[in-house]
């Protein structure tokens, strides 16, 4: 069985942490190895060139912005699998992608979460953890229209950009995560008790 939603973000989560535990030890090593094969006189510190051995940040948001040129594949098979919350995808070069309903609904490409095209107009969304397929629409020869059970039904996903976002998925994911974290958001939707033996939940974006 394919791991459901929530575990393959919850891996790429850990995943994310290993990383970041492993920028921090090669930073003090090579600080360390640094320190002690510097020359100590003054000429030689005033010639030394120093050097940045910081590792390379996590790419940025137009670094993961999809190719302008069409890709040359198309879908023979789409399928929703709403117990995985899982969208499949089988391609004509016989490549099968597995796109979590999560992944699809927060890289939606509708206006209201990538914005109109400005750098920074890309819209940060959260609290989809449990979010679900309700339908896939054809649109034309060139994409689709997927529904989902939060009411957002504004994105069509092209073959160019479901493409990219299938061979690009666990960078995408992990920046994600990291974006949540730094705004001090969830994957989990928003929760406020409202009594000791039951939860409502309060209003989200869509």
């Amino acid at each position: 069985m394919l791991p459901s939603v929530a575990r393959t973000f919850d891996v790429f989560a850990r995943s994310s942490k290993k990383l970041t535990d492993s920028k921090i030890r090669t930073q003090s090593a090579l600080s360390t190895a640094q320190s002690r094969s510097m020359p100590r006189s003054r000429s030689h510190l005033a010639s030394h060139q120093t050097r940045s051995y910081a590792l390379k940040a996590p790419p940025t948001v137009s670094a993961l912005r999809p190719p302008v040129e069409t890709t040359d594949h198309s879908p023979v098979e789409i399928r929703a699998k709403k117990a995985e919350r899982a969208l499949y995808i089988k391609w004509d070069d016989g490549k099968t992608m597995r796109y979590p309903a999560e992944l699809l609904r927060v890289e939606s490409p509708s206006a209201e979460v990538q914005g109109h095209g400005g750098p920074n107009e890309k819209r940060l969304v959260w609290g989809r953890k449990f979010v679900n397929i309700m339908g896939v629409e054809p649109q034309g020869n060139y994409a689709i229209l997927i529904k989902f059970d939060d009411l957002h039904e504004t994105g069509i996903y092209s073959w160019q950009y479901l493409r990219w976002l299938g061979e690009n998925k666990m960078p995408i994911i992990r920046k994600y995560l990291m974006e949540l974290k730094a705004a001090g958001k969830s994957r989990d939707p928003r929760r406020t008790s409202t009594s000791k033996s039951s939860l409502a939940s309060a209003p989200t974006s869509k």
